[in-house]
C-alpha cells in the first residue's frame, strides 16, 4: 500500500477548548467519517507540558531498532509553542504501523521536538486541528468504507 501525505489536500479542519488529548481523539472518531482509513492530524497549540523521546544519531555498525530504543533520551518543556503531527492507524495495522494515533511534536522555535510519549496537554485551550489524507492512495471516494469497522 502506497502512503503519501500531502498537507494541501485537508479534508477537515476546527478548532477546540476544553479537551483532553483523548476526548479530542474520541470526537475526531465519532464527528468524522475516517474511521476505518489512515489519516493524518496536525494540531497547533501553546502546549502547557510537552514530554518526548528522541534517538541518538546512529553511525555504522548500526544498532537494532530495540537496542535504539532503550537508549532514548527524554526532554520534558513547558509552554511551548508548536505543532504536533502524527497519524490515525487501524489496528490491523498494529506491528507494520503502532496502531491508534501516534504523534511526533515540534516547538515553534525548534528547542524541543521528538516522539509524544505522554498525552500532550490535561486541556486544550485554543488548538487548531487538520485532518489531511492523501485521496489519491485511499478510499476517501468510496464514501461507505469510512466507518466500517
Amino acid at each position: 500500500m502506497k502512503f503519501s501525505i500531502h498537507f494541501e489536500e485537508i479534508k477537515d479542519s476546527f478548532k477546540v477548548k476544553n479537551l483532553t488529548q483523548k476526548e479530542l481523539e474520541d470526537r475526531i472518531l465519532a464527528d468524522y467519517p475516517y474511521k476505518n482509513v489512515f489519516f493524518t492530524v496536525k494540531i497547533v497549540e501553546t502546549f502547557s507540558i510537552v514530554k518526548t523521546r528522541v534517538v541518538e544519531k546512529q553511525s555504522r555498525p548500526y544498532k537494532t531498532l530495540l537496542q535504539v530504543a532503550d537508549e532514548q533520551a527524554v526532554f520534558e518543556s513547558t509552554d511551548v509553542s508548536s505543532t504536533a503531527i502524527g497519524y490515525f492507524a487501524l489496528k490491523m495495522f498494529q506491528g507494520m504501523a503502532a496502531a491508534g494515533y501516534h504523534l511526533h511534536f515540534l516547538a515553534d522555535n525548534k528547542s524541543i521536538g521528538g516522539e509524544n510519549v505522554s498525552d500532550l496537554v490535561e486541556s486544550f485551550s485554543d488548538a487548531v486541528l487538520l485532518i489531511i489524507a492523501d485521496s489519491k492512495n485511499l478510499i476517501f471516494n468510496n464514501c461507505k468504507y469510512y466507518n466500517t469497522v
